[in-house]
């Protein structure tokens, strides 16, 4: 009777295990850790996604009045949002390139527009020059970019 190469016969299959098996408190240990990663993982996931939603959704107060500033403190010259201004540099929908930018880039942008500029491998012929805003006024206005990069 032929057993195959692996066949252990039963006399000695109780000495001689092919394989060791995990102890119990290993396989527990490992599966342990297992389940706490992944509860880590779906909860930073969630946190994320929270943020992210909650970032992409400004309050619509803070978009009006910063559509109100842009306007007022003649953004248009130079920058196109809703069909108003230079078509050079459009500010609305997904191609534009703010809708690449973080809420800190934009604010960064608007605060200390030369070390932004600086950043670029292509400067600009005519750079964003500084506007003297408060605290509120560049809220609004991030929060009116961020509006800008849903519309098409």
């Amino acid at each position: 009777m032929n057993l195959g190469e692996n066949a252990v016969p039963i006399d000695r299959a109780w000495r001689e295990p092919r394989v060791s098996a995990p102890t119990p408190v290993l396989l527990d240990r490992q599966w342990r850790t297992t389940a706490m990663t992944h509860r880590v993982a779906l909860l930073l996931g969630g946190v994320l996604l929270a943020g992210a939603v909650g970032a992409q959704t400004p309050d619509p107060k803070e978009v009006a009045a910063g559509k109100k500033l842009f306007s007022s403190k003649n953004c248009t010259k130079c920058h196109m949002a809703e069909g108003k201004g230079n078509k050079k540099l459009r500010m609305d929908g997904a191609a534009a390139k703010v809708a690449k930018l973080s809420p800190g880039e934009i604010r960064q942008w608007i605060t200390s527009p030369a070390e932004m500029t600086a950043k670029l491998d292509h400067k600009p012929v005519n750079p964003m020059k500084k506007t003297e805003l408060t605290e509120a006024e560049i809220s609004a206005l991030v929060a009116y970019m961020l509006h800008l990069r849903t519309l098409k």
